[in-house]
């Protein structure tokens, strides 16, 4: 299976809604809060050219926000 990344900030109400569904459905995952990590929020926009949040990493593949 690949590896899941779930890049979130504290105040998104979207990224709350993705980890509740990706627990719901057993899928294992890692999150990077971006809040704190200002390098790891500059270099999601380097790879995916987007700020918006949640952004999930699925292998090298991204999802920009959440939609059921």
């Amino acid at each position: 299976m690949k590896k899941v990344k779930i890049f979130t900030t504290k105040t998104c109400p979207y990224c709350y809604e993705a980890k509740d569904y990706l627990k719901s459905h057993s899928i294992d995952f890692e999150e990077v809060d971006l809040t704190s990590d200002q390098k790891a929020a500059a270099a999601l926009v380097q790879k995916t050219g987007h700020t918006s949040v949640p952004q999930i990493q699925i292998g090298n593949e991204f999802i920009i926000g959440f939609d059921r």
